[in-house]
């Protein structure tokens, strides 16, 4: 099955026979014999307990929806009837449709700076020779350790197209592991990329503080195959390991290690500057506002340029610039540019999870910190009152469904 066959069609068996052992194997609902009813059981008592078993499951998702949403754990939420220059859009076929092309234009090559696609254009036109004389350690076939590494490394998110979630990879016999292995060999090998793992489930998410009503809004978050991400897992292993092995990342690139920033050893000023993801943040200290404006500005021009050139791109409209000054009316407001375009100055803002105030007295970010507090005190008076509120039936029903509550 996984030796005679094309890529595309073993890949294929594999997930099928994956997906049918569990079916065979994890019961999804109970084989235990079913009690007698009593003799006084009749067609109205088995209809009444039905009802009552409804509106149970009704109340517990209704309660526990209200009690995330408290906690801001959760925010139920459908998306709106979406709104363009042209028309508005309600069906949810023209909604998804319009979704799907608003994150294609944004995710295809017409958004890149002119510099980025010839410098892409002339990179793709070059063939890569991916034969060599002599086997190299990071082109041999894949073991089983470095299967299984990256199987136990691997977190319980949510299943791709296929079905197939890590949990069931763990569970394969050795058997099944080494079939799995010569298939991802096979691919490593033969360098042909299954068509069943270009297929993605796309998930919409509104953006905080964003119009739902613009499709810009959202992010869009895929779920792919399990199987793919395990053989990326694992190539990803060996590439980092050769990087650092033969020292080919310097010490400011932040792409493999979070916290420091690219930019360090670019901007040779006395800036500070600190990269987490895509969240970048500059900070110059100086008594002078114009030295200030001048070595920002410079910061600034550098890493538009080096976004142009690697294909990034920074929206001023999502920048912002803090003056942090705690004396009022000495000092003017700095004046930075992204592309002609002023950075709003702004009284505070939110980096990391943390409000850093003009002022930095941290009185914002305790106010919010107070505020969640008293939204959890709040629904905890609610339900631990026996004699208002939740009731005592209530409550035992609550704590027993969810131990967490008395946390």
């Amino acid at each position: 099955m996984v030796q005679n066959r094309a890529v595309c069609d073993a890949v294929l068996n594999v997930t099928e026979a994956i997906r049918n052992a569990a079916d065979a194997a994890i019961l999804k609902s109970s084989n235990l014999t079913r009690k007698l009813c009593k003799p006084r059981w009749n067609a109205s008592c088995q209809q009444a307990k039905k009802e009552q078993r409804r509106a149970w499951g009704i109340f517990s998702q209704q309660l526990w929806r209200k009690v995330k949403a408290e906690n801001g754990l959760y925010r139920e939420f459908n998306i709106p009837i979406l709104e363009t220059s042209t028309a508005l859009y309600s069906s949810p076929l023209d909604v998804a449709n319009l979704i799907g092309q608003t994150f294609a234009s944004v995710s295809s090559s017409d958004s890149y700076s002119h510099a980025f696609q010839a410098t892409k254009n002339r990179l793709e036109r070059t063939p890569i020779n991916f034969r060599c004389r002599q086997p190299l350690p990071y082109n041999c076939d894949f073991d089983m350790f470095e299967l299984k590494r990256a199987l136990s490394s691997a977190h319980n998110t949510s299943t791709g197209p296929d079905g197939i979630s890590y949990e069931l990879l763990r569970h394969l016999n050795e058997d099944s592991l080494v079939s799995l292995l010569y298939l991802f060999n096979r691919i490593w090998r033969e360098q042909v990329y299954p068509t069943q793992w270009e297929e993605a489930i796309v998930i919409p998410i509104l953006k905080p503080g964003k119009d739902p009503k613009n499709p810009l809004s959202y992010r869009p978050i895929a779920l792919t195959s399990c199987l793919c991400k395990t053989l990326e897992r694992m190539v990803n292993a060996r590439l980092v390991y050769q990087l650092e092995k033969n020292k080919c990342i310097p010490l400011f690139q932040s792409g493999f290690r979070k916290g420091r920033s690219t930019l360090d050893n670019i901007i040779k000023l006395e800036n500070k500057a600190s990269l987490y993801v895509d969240d970048m943040q500059i900070s110059c200290e100086e008594s002078d506002m114009r030295m200030i404006e001048r070595q920002l500005q410079t910061a600034v021009n550098i890493i538009v340029k080096w976004c142009d050139i690697n294909g990034h791109g920074i929206s001023a409209s999502k920048s912002c610039c803090v003056h942090f000054c705690r004396k009022r009316g000495i000092h003017p407001n700095p004046e930075i540019r992204i592309r002609d375009v002023q950075i709003p100055v702004v009284p505070d803002v939110r980096f990391l999870g943390e409000i850093f105030d003009h002022r930095l007295t941290f009185l914002p970010h305790i106010l919010q910190l107070r505020k969640r507090c008293e939204k959890s005190l709040n629904l905890l008076k609610v339900l631990s009152n026996t004699s208002w509120g939740g009731g005592s039936n209530i409550i035992t029903q609550s704590v027993s469904g969810n131990r967490t509550l008395s946390h």
